[in-house]
């Protein structure tokens, strides 16, 4: 699955790179000065940690069933704040839904149905070396960092007292990590307002404490999404406005 994912963003990046430099000498002089971003992007989580185990037993008869996947669905927005040329302040917000865990209490003998679920929440620096120059591809870096919240939510449960004040039991399985991230990536520029984004992303996500029995959630991001460049209106203003 691993493989299949790296194959599939290389064949995009290809075939963006083979369009971009066709239609380059015809196109209309594109550019990411002064433009703010907001964006959207789907992908794949790709686990590069822990996997937590199918089944676990306790000595009081309780269970924990899991399937959780090492490849799973990853969605992410975000919005980058042009600083200076070349350069990007983004703030990112993910989610990825990692597999369903069943927890039977063997005292209480109630079940609770929910998800393995990862939250990235990310601040980084987003530098464009080539954004002086007139092309349709712009490749980035990024390096950053933020938190990382990982919980086990619960969707079904027959415990009565949950099910009416489900407030008391989504957060109790719950762990967050504060830790760096890397990210490299292209931007192709359709016009002066719409682009599209391939993205990787590295997060090495490590709780202190075990969530759903593991600790290590390290994954790569393969990401690709479409993205707005949003030009300030006093920016405009000043480029194109007269003074009186």
């Amino acid at each position: 699955m691993k493989k299949l994912a790296i194959f599939a963003a290389v064949a995009v990046l290809l075939g963006f790179c083979r369009t971009a430099w066709a239609d380059d000498a015809e196109s209309q002089t594109l550019t990411l000065a002064n433009k703010h971003q907001f964006g959207l992007r789907l992908g794949t989580w790709i686990n590069n940690g822990e996997t937590p185990p199918k089944l676990v037993t306790a000595t009081d008869g309780s269970t924990l069933k899991t399937s959780v996947n090492d490849a799973s669905f990853y969605l992410e927005g975000y919005f980058a704040y042009h600083l200076i040329p070349q350069t990007f302040l983004q703030i990112s917000f993910g989610m990825v839904n990692r597999g369903s865990v069943t927890y039977y209490d063997g005292v209480q003998g109630t079940t609770d149905v929910g998800n393995l679920m990862v939250y990235p929440i990310l601040l980084q620096a987003k530098l464009y070396p080539l954004a002086s120059l007139p092309s349709r591809l712009q490749p980035y870096v990024g390096v950053g960092g933020g938190v990382y919240y990982g919980k086990r939510s619960i969707q079904f449960t027959n415990n009565l007292f949950y099910a009416y004040y489900p407030e008391y039991s989504l957060n109790h399985d719950s762990q967050t990590d504060f830790n760096y991230t890397i990210s490299g990536g292209v931007d192709w520029l359709l016009s002066n307002t719409i682009a599209m984004d391939l993205n990787a992303k590295y997060m090495p996500v490590n709780f202190s404490n075990p969530l759903v029995t593991i600790k290590d959630y390290k994954a790569l991001t393969i990401a690709v999404g479409i993205k707005y460049l949003y030009t300030p209106k006093k920016k405009s203003e000043d480029h194109g406005g007269t003074r009186r």
